[in-house]
């Protein structure tokens, strides 16, 4: 079974505390910059068919940040919480929200009861810990990898977005950080943590970003400014380090891919042709290149199909349709690079009444053959992919009450044979993959452990290659 939350609230970030000012003064301000926000954003509205600083007026943006965090200075510490806060049998009872400039409380996740659901059946799979934590329903999860045993997680929850991270062996408790849904995240060479997230803003849905420095995360910054609905975001981190993001805009009356980079201001313009939505995005490590895959109607008919673009900053040329299947529909792309800067992609294709798997590799316009690598025979959704020690392909989906997982190394023709990972009769979703440095290979999915509480878990597996070890021989003459 599986539930869906409602976003309702306006995004809150909650701010570093100052000198008290008088609340009033505070409210006046914030309905002077909203002001001065509602004629600019009539000033620039439209569609957008080259880029726009979408920081500007930097007064405004100043402002704003000004406003919030005189407003969280005035008001008392209890306070801090979101401004709306959900159903009362959603609220997780007394999780403290991260406050910017203090460092987070650390603790160990509570594992899963042995005897419970969701173990996992396959051996080198670590049994399931339990990240939220949370009589309340988890979706979006995100896992991202650092250096070291670094390792990130963040959900959706309430209507928030919600961050727990792995230092030295422990975990943080986890965080209530912001209003929004729809999370997506990449980092940099330094460790910081670049999130993305959709969140209601003055009546229309905006993407935002914020940065996470090791210790607490910044003030929002507007990512997409334009006059409609933006939604679905992703982000990727270049070569040169320079963050990458992509969303879905109805700017023009349709949906549309948008693309934004963040250069001490965010600058963003829509991709040429790209009509669609859900966009995912990855970043080549090698190459000055981005790659971007989504789903979008046909022009010849209203089935939806995979399609893909590569390109960087200004220059994208025409994305080329990768399914191939126009009487049957394509979805929920997730995308993967290796080692020798080749993609990964999998996908979710409705024939008859079921979902399959399919999966293909390559580069731009020199694709591999398109393959199922899900049994036809059942209904597989939601695919995820990753790549690990550069040539280690896995993927997991969901089917049924389980979670399947198959791999291949990038030089072999075949996939080895279908694993259950693990089972719940109760209900699963949502899995997530991240490859960590060392090889590792992370997973997360949501649970359910009754009908009202759904958990965010974790499981990992061992690097897949371990390095060979020599023990040399001693001869001795006579």
């Amino acid at each position: 079974m599986k539930q869906q939350t409602t976003v309702r609230a306006a995004t809150h970030i909650i701010a570093v505390p100052e000198t008290r000012q008088p609340l009033l003064l505070s409210w006046l301000l914030l309905c002077m910059v909203a002001l001065a926000g509602l004629i600019s954003g009539l000033t620039v509205g439209g569609i957008r068919p080259v880029r726009h600083d979408l920081s500007s007026p930097p007064v405004s943006q100043l402002a704003l940040d000004f406003v919030f965090r005189l407003i969280s200075a005035s008001q008392p510490e209890s306070d801090l919480l979101p401004v709306l806060v959900p159903d009362s049998a959603d609220v997780r009872p007394f999780i403290a929200p991260t406050v910017a400039g203090s460092v987070t409380r650390m603790s160990e996740p509570v594992p899963t009861d042995p005897s419970a659901e969701q173990q996992m059946l396959v051996p080198g799979w670590s049994q399931p810990r339990n990240l939220s934590n949370s009589p309340a329903r988890v979706t979006n999860p995100v896992l991202l990898a650092g250096a070291g045993d670094q390792l990130h997680a963040l959900w959706e929850e309430n209507n928030r977005i919600y961050h727990s991270f792995r230092r030295n062996g422990v975990w943080s408790n986890p965080s209530s950080m912001v209003t929004g849904f729809q999370p997506a995240a990449s980092m940099t060479a330094d460790g910081s943590v670049h999130l993305v997230f959709s969140s209601q803003y003055f009546g229309r849905y905006r993407v935002f970003h914020v940065i996470w420095n090791g210790s607490y995360w910044s003030l929002p910054k507007l990512v997409s400014k334009t006059s409609g609905i933006a939604t679905s975001p992703t982000v990727a981190v270049d070569k040169a380090g320079l963050v990458h993001a992509s969303w879905a805009d109805t700017a023009p009356g349709f949906s549309i891919i948008y693309h934004g980079w963040f250069d001490s201001t965010w600058l963003n313009e829509p991709i040429q042709n790209a009509r669609g939505d859900i966009p995912v995005l990855v970043a080549d490590a090698k190459q000055d290149k981005l790659y971007l895959a989504y789903q979008a109607a046909s022009l010849s008919g209203a089935k939806r199909e995979i399609y893909f673009a590569q390109g960087h900053v200004y220059d994208w040329p025409a994305p080329e349709n990768v399914s191939l299947t126009p009487d049957t529909e394509s979805m929920n792309a997730a995308l993967a690079i290796d080692g020798e800067s080749k993609l990964h992609l999998v996908w979710q294709e409705v024939i008859g009444n079921k979902s399959r798997v399919r999966y293909r590799f390559g580069r731009q316009s020199n694709w591999s053959p398109a393959q199922d690598i899900s049994d036809p025979a059942q209904d597989a959704h939601y695919g995820t992919v990753a790549v690990t020690q550069s040539s280690q392909v896995s993927v997991v989906w969901q089917q049924g009450p389980s979670l399947i997982y198959r791999k291949r190394f990038t030089g072999a023709d075949a996939w080895d044979p279908e694993q259950v990972l693990v089972s719940n009769s109760n209900g699963l979703g949502d899995p997530v993959l991240a490859g960590s440095q060392n090889g590792e290979i992370n997973l997360g999915w949501t649970g359910w452990l009754n009908t009202s509480e759904r958990d965010l878990f974790l499981s990992q597996r061992e690097p897949l290659l371990r390095p060979k070890m020599f023990i040399p021989s001693v001869v001795t003459g006579r």
